[in-house]
Formats: C-alpha cells, sequence, structure tokens
C-alpha cells in the first residue's frame, strides 16, 4: 500500500457494495490525481480521509451479492 500525504482531486470512483460474512462490504477502486496532472490508483482503503465526494449507488433487484472464499484464488470472490 503506498501513503500519499498531500490534497488530491478524486477523478474516478468505481465499485460495488456485497454481503461478505453477513455484513455490507464495499469494493471500490479510485483514480486520484495531483497539481502537476500524476495520477495514483487502487483499491480505496478503509481510514481514508476525504473531504467531498458526491457519488451515486444504483440499486438492484434479485437475488444479494455474497461473497465467499474462493480456494482457487484465495479472495472473497462473489457466489452466484
Amino acid at each position: 500500500m503506498v501513503h500519499i500525504d498531500k490534497n488530491l482531486e478524486i477523478t474516478s470512483l468505481l465499485g460495488n457494495i456485497s454481503i461478505k460474512d453477513g455484513k455490507p462490504f464495499v469494493h471500490a477502486h479510485i483514480t486520484l490525481s495531483d497539481n502537476d496532472g500524476n495520477a495514483f490508483g487502487g483499491h480505496l482503503a478503509e481510514g481514508t480521509v476525504v473531504f467531498a465526494c458526491e457519488f451515486v449507488i444504483t440499486s438492484c433487484s434479485g437475488p444479494d451479492y455474497i461473497r465467499g472464499y474462493d480456494d482457487q484464488t484465495g479472495l472473497h470472490l462473489w457466489k452466484i
């Protein structure tokens, strides 16, 4: 994980909210830029301080997206 201690602008934020271990789980990718036009991207980490952000959450009907551990990848993936 990279730690950046300066003001950055959110240029893109995209992800989803599913269920993991019975609780809502946010999986978000973010791209940020600095005043010099450099871009930084990756997973939005817990504890990230955000001054302001506007976003839209679209709700989907149907069964919940549930995450479960996948032995092959070692990741918590959707069990559809």
